[in-house]
């Protein structure tokens, strides 16, 4: 195959689609099957041909049982289509005596160099005369247009010139009647060029290729559709790019093929079959002698393949041959074998015969969209192979033939990858860029490959070893295409064998169409992309079925889908992230930067486009907030956390400031907390560990020996919190039973008088008042009731509802009027209520939610929560209401930061993964 081919099957499809919609308006159900006599006014130059009878009740259909048409027609392009067959049906459905058998067919054909026009025909009875439909025309034109006449080859044609300011949704059109045929077509030209056809004799339905396919046309289906593939590429001129203009050996794909339409509420599907001459430079040819296979790359290939194409063969040996036959049809086989001669000759090796040894039953060429949406794909070339051991040998005989020859050493080709801290696996890199074009340089769109891999029974190129790091990460962490959502659903609808199968994420492959297509529609397809994102996935199959290949085409369509995993970029770790991404200002330029820590316990900053700065290794995991502190006080920023040995302070360049790590006392139980008290930059930090004491450090590293706090009864597990009221200073902690407010020397400020067993994961809110009596700290108990403690020590029990012991508590204004909410979070339920124990809202999720939320304050009265549900990998924005923020849930197993990056003050979303990703999404 051209190297264009491939891509341009997402177009041949797309043009599937358009011609698809044109039949909507004009096709019947249940009648008897036959090939219509008005076949002889299809000019021969159709690329594609709709059969159609009944118009009234497709319409029906349309309107009622199908949500494609209703989301596609608002759309201009379609918008004006829908008008211009509703005009034909309204000439339909006025007068029946006139089109009582309403048989129609539509071609497409290419006029000119850059212009696709549509012929209409519609069988008549030989009642049908002239005058009548002149008269019916004009009347339902309502004199908005000019009718005139004029012979052409012994037949009348009537010009209809439209009044655009009457009727602006409708083209000027020309109609004629003959042989009982009534032709219309908004090009004058074409109409003409289809009367010369009927008196010429030579109807396309006695081309063979014709005849072969449409004998198996369904006879009770909604639609039949022809496609002339020698004339395809025509048709495609006007639609794509320049690019893929030169790609015209789609022509040689096959002959003709006849498919049949069935129109279910959120799905398309063509069957039918495919007919290719025998020895003849069609491509089907090559899978003529094998047998259609099982199809096992989904479990190969990583979730977020954009698109991919598998052939699939039972005879590897027929399979070469045929293979040969097709390239010497081509007038290609003469520079295949001069390239493979030259090869052989320099490094004694036959790289096409080594190739053709190790392959069992199936090539797959795959792009990957590993930013789930826009942006640049991964391509990878993969062979299922028969012997791993074999192909091994195979292929560093290669290396081996190059190395001998250039006298290299040849364990520079070979990299050991760690995947984790038990497993690893070996990645080869091949001497030559693409060896695999000495073997299918003509058969496949083959990207730059250098690099591979075997997984399981499959050997992966690609073209670097990064690229196979992913790869081999997905399927490591069993992240691939069978485990998908949207291709589960759509394995459902698709045979199990095929020779050839080709998929299609509309949205991972956005990219790639909109590169296709030409500059006007591919500006309409960004324009209206929420509605063509609507359709989910793609699969066309061709199977080999005797003379014929039987070819099944299913498009699945999601009337409420959210295009929700759309990614600015994604930077790869070592390992999975551990904790939440931390915006840190960089002091130089004031943009924004991100540091994070992976499972390996390296450190990463990196700058707002996903570079990383800088790494760096530390020998354990930081279990604190991070913090970005001004240590020196000259508006140069450092970033500030703790491991349970070490508090650490780093500057931008990734260096250890002065005095630090520092060496903490005991092992650390909490993550450190740090205070400003007078805002002066000179701060506090405060940190409880192990012995059962709470430190107090200096910025410069020193323990303050002010502080007096005497040892706790327990461990303090949770954060040290400070507030400041009229003037005092108020820190707390707490240990299981114990609750600590003490003042800045660590004497007790308020002793409470009663003890309550706290929360799992207690955590206080203050609560002003303006009068100092009713000023309170808020927590709760293991069963989430609500402890109020006075500055008075004096303490209140209340209830709001029942929870378990490892529930988290909040105390926001969610309903924005002026006073505080409590908010829970308990196993897979998210609710808030008023202090008067109204409840404000109530949230499920599928899973149990194992992470504090995070309260996002994006306004006075916008507040949402924000949720990583990690057993299910995704995370959640729950808006004030209760309900799922537009766009989410999104893919994410970490907590996630919201922020501004960039000068288009536009919020971004920055959160980790399991396959070691760190993602950037913007927030709609």
């Amino acid at each position: 195959m051209n190297k264009y081919k491939v891509t341009l099957i997402i177009i041949v499809i797309g043009l599937f689609l358009l011609f698809i919609i044109a039949g909507y308006t004009l096709i019947s159900k249940n009648q008897q099957k036959e090939l219509s006599p008005i076949i002889q006014a299809v000019p021969l130059n159709a690329s594609i041909i709709i059969e159609t009878s009944d118009l009234s009740q497709l319409l029906n259909q349309l309107e009622n049982k199908n949500n494609i048409w209703k989301e596609l027609k608002p759309i201009n392009l379609f918008k004006k289509f829908n008008s211009q067959v509703l005009y034909i049906y309204s000439l339909i459905n006025t007068n029946n005596n006139i089109f009582a058998f309403k048989n129609v067919l539509i071609s497409a054909h290419l006029q000119g160099k850059d212009k696709i026009n549509f012929l209409y025909l519609i069988s008549l009875p030989k009642t049908a005369n002239q005058k009548r439909i002149k008269k019916l025309i004009s009347d339902l034109l309502l004199n908005k247009a000019k009718i005139t006449e004029r012979k052409y080859n012994n037949e009348t044609i009537y010009d209809v010139k439209i009044d655009q300011d009457s009727v602006p949704e409708l083209s000027s059109f020309s109609f004629c009647i003959t042989e009982g045929i009534f032709i219309f077509s908004f090009s004058s030209l074409l109409l003409e060029n289809s009367i010369r056809q009927v008196k010429s004799n030579n109807p396309i339905s006695i081309d063979y290729g014709f005849k072969k396919v449409s004998k198996t046309a369904g006879k009770n289906v909604i639609l039949n559709i022809y496609t002339n593939y020698e004339k395809l590429y025509s048709s495609l001129i006007p639609i794509i790019s320049d690019d893929f203009k030169q790609a015209k050996e789609i022509s040689n794909f096959a002959n003709w093929s006849a498919l049949d339409l069935q129109l279910e509420q959120s799905s398309i599907s063509l069957s039918g079959y495919t007919f290719a001459t025998k020895n003849s430079d069609k491509f089907l040819n090559i899978f003529r002698r094998q047998n259609p296979q099982k199809n096992s790359i989904p479990e190969i290939l990583p979730d977020k393949t954009a698109q991919f194409i598998s052939f699939s063969f039972d005879d590897v040996n027929n399979f070469k041959q045929d293979y040969h036959s097709y390239l010497k049809a081509l007038d290609l086989e003469f520079q295949y074998k001069k390239t493979n001669i030259e090869f052989e000759k320099e490094y004694k090796i036959n790289p096409e015969k080594i190739l053709f040894e190790i392959i069992s039953k199936q090539i797959t060429i795959a792009k990957v969209n590993y930013q789930l949406s826009g942006g640049s794909y991964t391509n990878y070339i993969i062979f299922n192979i028969n012997n791993k051991k074999n192909a091994m040998v195979a292929l560093n005989s290669i290396t081996e033939a190059y190395c001998d020859t250039n006298k290299l050493n040849i364990e520079d080709y070979s990299t050991i990858y760690q995947i984790n801290e038990n497993s690893s696996i070996e990645v080869c890199k091949l001497p030559f860029e693409n060896i695999l074009n000495y073997a299918f340089g003509e058969l496949y769109d083959l990207p730059m490959h250098k690099y591979y891999v075997f997984l399981d029974d499959y050997l992966v190129f690609s073209d670097s070893f990064d690229n196979l790091k992913k790869i081999i990460n997905s399927h490591h962490l069993n992240l691939n295409l069978k485990n998908d959502e949207k291709f589960k659903e759509l394995d459902k609808q698709i045979a199990l064998k095929s020779n050839i199968l080709f998929y299609l994420d509309f949205n991972r492959a956005d990219n790639n169409i909109l590169f296709s297509l030409n500059k006007d529609l591919s500006t309409a397809y960004k324009k209206n992309i929420k509605r063509f994102n609507k359709f989910q996935t793609l699969c066309l199959q061709i199977n080999t079925d005797s003379e014929l290949f039987y070819t099944n085409l299913f498009i699945d369509f999601n009337i409420n889908a959210k295009t929700n995993d759309y990614s600015i970029w994604q930077t790869q770790l070592k390992s999975k992230i551990v904790n939440k991404p931390f915006f840190f200002t960089n002091h130089y330029s004031f943009e924004k930067e991100i540091f994070v820590q992976d499972a390996s316990n390296i450190i990463y900053l990196i700058d707002k486009k996903g570079k990383i700065l800088w790494q760096k290794q530390l020998p354990d995991r930081i279990i604190s907030e991070v913090y970005q502190v001004d240590l020196y006080n000259n508006t140069k920023y450092q970033i500030l956390f703790n491991t349970t040995n070490n508090i650490y302070i780093i500057d931008r360049n990734g260096d250890f400031v002065e005095n630090y790590p520092v060496k903490l006392p005991a092992t650390a139980t909490n993550g450190i907390s740090v205070f400003d008290y007078n805002n002066n930059n000179d701060y506090r930090f405060f940190i409880a560990c192990s012995d059962r004491r709470v430190y107090l450090f200096q910025k410069d590293g020193q323990i303050n020996e002010d502080w007096q706090a005497t040892q706790t009864d327990d461990y303090v597990k949770n954060q040290i919190q400070y507030f400041n009221y009229k003037d005092k200073d108020y820190i707390i902690f707490a240990d299981k039973l114990k609750i600590y407010i003490l003042n800045r020397k660590g004497e007790a400020r308020i002793k409470p008088n009663e003890r309550y067993p706290l929360a799992m994961h207690t955590k206080f809110f203050f609560q002003e008042s303006t009068n100092e009596s009713n000023a309170k700290f808020i927590c709760t108990t293991p069963a989430g009731k609500i402890i109020n403690i006075y500055l008075d020590g004096k303490t209140t029990l209340n209830s709001v509802k029942d929870v378990s012991h490892s529930h988290y508590f909040e105390y926001k204004d969610v309903n924005n009027d002026g006073s505080n909410d409590f908010i829970f979070l308990d196993k897979n339920s998210l609710s808030a209520y008023t202090q008067s124990n109204k409840k404000i809202f109530s949230h499920y999720f599928t899973v149990d939610i194992t992470e504090r939320p995070i309260v996002f304050k994006f306004s006075a009265e916008d507040t949402k929560f924000g949720v990583v549900a990690e057993k299910e990998n995704k995370i959640y924005l729950i808006n004030n209401d209760g309900t799922i923020h537009s766009d989410f849930p999104k893919r994410g197993s970490t907590p996630f930061t919201i922020g501004i990056l960039n000068s288009d003050n536009k919020f971004n979303i920055i959160v980790g993964f399991e396959d070691k990703f760190l993602y950037n999404y913007l927030l709609n």
